[in-house]
């Protein structure tokens, strides 16, 4: 994505839209493809807590209200401003609470290292922009995070 142009955008919205774009126009067609997504993107000078899109891929952009769901055979959390993820199958006891109160840095840190204790298939976002935003990207056993990537 490195060779995809972002523009000059700091609203949280179009920050969001934009990114949604561009994981489009990677993914050229390949939609059907993905059974979940997600991205992280730092944008300096962001209005507010955002750069981050989360779902499955394919449908329209839309803005997202907090969310848990446990499902027949994953379950799905999405905080505006902090975080999402999917865990595959049934959730642990516990899990929802610590999803609803992580915040700082070290909350979501702590929140990844609960869905790895599960050894369950996972991913994990955080939104990149705006002010306490640092933007991860996890998988079971893999985390990347935008600052240490991005230099």
């Amino acid at each position: 994505m490195r060779n995809v142009s972002f523009g000059n955008y700091t609203a949280a919205y179009i920050i969001d839209y934009r990114l949604n774009q561009m994981v489009k126009e990677v993914l050229g067609g390949l939609e059907e493809e993905v059974y979940v997504l997600g991205a992280s993107i730092r944008v300096p000078g962001a209005e507010a807590r955002t750069g981050g899109i989360f779902g499955t891929p394919g449908g329209e952009a839309e803005s997202a209200d907090d969310i848990y769901q446990e499902l027949e055979r994953r379950t799905v959390g999405i905080r505006p401003g902090y975080m999402a993820f999917c865990l595959e199958g049934t959730a642990p006891a516990g899990l929802k609470t610590a999803f609803f109160l992580a915040e700082s840095r070290e909350d979501i840190f702590a929140f990844y290292r609960r869905l790895e204790e599960t050894e369950q298939e996972f991913v994990l976002m955080t939104d990149g922009s705006g002010k306490g935003a640092f933007g991860v990207a996890a998988v079971r056993r893999r985390i990347a995070v935008l600052e240490e990537i991005s230099g």
